[in-house]
């Protein structure tokens, strides 16, 4: 398959130039202006955003790109699970907390229109019900084979997922929720996302024309079980991610209330 791959296209279309530059760049402007806002990061952080940055292009610029958009839609979905799932969660974890108290940053996120967008219910209904949409049959040809349309709805897609993680996994947010708020935000955002992911993996159609007559890269895997597929790695990915940010959250809910143990040792010493 990879050397049908490598054979067919050039080095320029498999390793997309723009999209290495942008993330070279990204990843100096977080440590300049880490260091100026924040006068350090902590190593944790700074590997959490660098491998987010990097993991997001590998879904957007590698070979991955190419072969989800043009041969699997299992490599296609395997793209958005890392852009939506993936990639925002670390690069989120990886912003030092005096970034979004910053006063630029905070009145960004909270007014006009992503003020609205931020808030958590608006963000998670928007993002899974557009994600949704997204795989209606006719929808998705039809964006297939309009490039730009394409291109603006997965942005679109992108920003929402981001607005979707701010409130659970950054503790200075202006929508910050609660470790038991968080939960349940979880687990709204894992149902919201299942009929779509049911439909695809149950189908007992192949749904997109898009890859009917796409060349077979893998002999042993016919159209139908690669959309099969496809539905999931969807939703074992999230699903994996969902439980690894719970686990976060037990951590940090675990963390506080030591602090409040021992403040409240301490103020029992002291009197």
């Amino acid at each position: 398959m990879m050397n049908y791959i490598f054979e067919s296209y050039s080095y320029q279309e498999l390793w997309n130039i723009g999209w290495l530059i942008l993330i070279f760049l990204i990843t100096f402007f977080y440590f300049y202006v880490t260091k100026k806002v924040a006068n350090r990061t902590s190593k944790g952080k700074a590997v959490s955003f660098v491998i987010g940055v990097w993991v997001f292009y590998v879904a957007v610029g590698s070979p991955l790109h190419l072969i989800g958009h043009n041969y699997l839609f299992s490599a296609h979905m395997l793209e958005q699970a890392i852009v939506y799932f993936v990639a925002p969660p670390l690069i989120l974890i990886g912003l030092p907390n005096q970034l979004t108290k910053h006063p630029f940053i905070s009145r960004l996120l909270s007014r006009g229109l992503l003020g609205v967008l931020s808030k958590p219910i608006i963000a998670s209904f928007l993002f899974n019900g557009l994600f949704s949409l997204y795989h209606y049959p006719s929808l998705f040809d039809y964006l297939r084979l309009n490039h730009l349309y394409q291109s603006v709805y997965h942005l679109i897609l992108t920003i929402l997922a981001f607005t979707m993680w701010l409130s659970i996994l950054h503790s200075k947010s202006n929508y910050e929720l609660s470790e038991l708020k968080s939960l349940g935000y979880i687990f709204l955002n894992s149902v919201l996302i299942t009929p779509v992911c049911a439909l695809i993996i149950f189908s007992n159609n192949v749904l997109y024309t898009t890859y009917i007559n796409a060349p077979q890269l893998i002999s042993f895997l016919s159209i139908k079980d690669d959309q099969q597929l496809g539905g999931i790695v969807m939703k074992l990915v999230q699903e994996g991610v969902f439980i690894t940010i719970i686990g976060i959250l037990f951590f940090r809910w675990a963390k506080k209330e030591r602090k409040k143990e021992n403040v409240e040792i301490r103020n029992e010493d002291a009197s």
